[in-house]
């Protein structure tokens, strides 16, 4: 079957995924012949306090099942590459939400074998556990900032200034002319403004931050709180996962908050139009992801931890992040992992745009290709095919 065809119901089925559940849900397929385990992946924010969250059990691992963790972030992408995946011999994967505090911790622990998080380790983390790690970029994504604003006959507008002004509390009213300067058109409500934040740490807060970062000098000096979570200058709310914040903005007339932009379109949401770096309101689809990696792809090859948040060009969309593969790598490392590692860096990259995320760039592509060749055997277990397979049914339980 042609990808063509193929895509309507790849889309189909991880929106469908994202409607039935949210972060911590379990997605199991059809059981497979040398079936791998896939999971989510992780983030930087972790505790060593925590104890690590255990995935399968002895006899999945002795099986040579792949046990993956990750953020809700990346869920969409995952979907997408598992429902390729879910008929292919040796392919399928099962994937599992944990939160962001023990998502690295199951890696050092051994009780995951990959992981895929927002917010790149630094070298030396690579390092800390009883088994090397390898980190290599996989794909880029998207924040959206969802809103509810009923009375708005026009999609809002938002710029940096305004951005940074909500969530450092000086901007408390929608009607305020900050506010309205950027929407001169729009007759904007009397409505106190409520900022809704994710309630751990989490992947979409850190390219959130990043982005309040760059485009704010007073939101740079803030210190962060305990957990590595940013201290919120308003107290606003909060959600658990993508899918908690947009149910939380939802329950607040005047909300706003941050989420992983496939969540927002799956929940049908309020986006507001963000303005970049050359005045432009880019969309945040895949031509303004790209036109980011297009843009970064030099300052990348040199760094690939690099932030890639409001760039300058008139078609980068401003609230980007990379995504990350974290694997065990040496002798002691599943070999399943590196050949699903393959997969996603080959085969799976024609996939990324069905999940709204962006492809790499070929250089870069193959820049993570060579750094992930050594903890990669020949192709086996995972097939590289040009074409997906067809897609097995899914069953989603919470």
């Amino acid at each position: 079957m042609k990808r063509a065809a193929q895509a309507p119901r790849l889309v189909a089925l991880a929106m469908a995924g994202l409607l039935l559940g949210g972060c911590g849900q379990v997605i199991a397929v059809k059981p497979q012949p040398r079936v791998g385990l896939w999971s989510r992946m992780t983030t930087y924010w972790r505790q060593r306090r925590a104890e690590p969250a255990r995935l399968g059990t002895a006899s999945a691992a002795e099986a040579g099942h792949v046990r993956v963790v990750s953020s809700s972030f990346a869920a969409p992408l995952l979907r997408v590459w598992q429902n390729a995946l879910s008929s292919t011999p040796g392919g399928a994967f099962q994937v599992q939400a944990l939160d962001a505090q023990h998502e690295i911790e199951a890696l050092w622990a051994g009780t995951a074998d990959m992981a895929v998080t927002e917010v790149p380790l630094a070298p030396v983390q690579l390092r800390e556990g009883k088994v090397p790690l390898l980190q290599v970029p996989v794909a880029a994504g998207s924040v959206c900032l969802v809103y509810n604003l009923p009375e708005l006959g026009l999609p809002l507008k938002l710029n940096a200034d305004v951005v940074a002004g909500l969530y450092l509390g000086e901007i408390t009213a929608w009607d305020d002319p900050r506010v309205q300067a950027v929407n001169p058109n729009v007759e904007l409500p009397n409505r106190d403004v409520i900022t809704v934040h994710r309630q751990h740490p989490a992947g979409t807060t850190y390219i959130f931050t990043q982005y309040l970062a760059s485009v704010s000098r007073q939101w740079a000096g803030l210190e962060h709180a305990q957990d590595d979570m940013p201290a919120w200058p308003t107290e606003g709310r909060s959600g658990a996962g993508d899918a908690g914040v947009i149910q939380a903005v939802m329950h607040a007339p005047g909300g706003i908050g941050y989420t992983e932009c496939g969540y927002a379109a799956a929940h049908q949401a309020a986006v507001a139009r963000l303005q970049n770096q050359a005045g432009e309101f880019a969309a945040p689809n895949a031509a303004g992801l790209e036109a980011v990696l297009a843009s970064g792809q030099a300052s990348l090859l040199v760094n690939n931890l690099q932030p890639v948040v409001n760039l300058p060009g008139p078609a980068e969309y401003p609230l980007t992040g990379m995504v990350y593969l974290v694997f065990p790598t040496g002798p002691k490392a599943p070999p399943a992992a590196g050949e699903m590692a393959r997969w996603m860096l080959g085969p799976g990259q024609l996939l990324n745009e069905h999940a709204g995320f962006a492809p790499l760039p070929p250089a870069l592509l193959r820049a993570a290709q060579l750094a992930a060749a050594p903890a990669a055997p020949p192709p086996g277990t995972v097939r590289a095919g040009a074409e997906p397979p067809a897609v097995d049914p899914v069953t989603v339980r919470h």
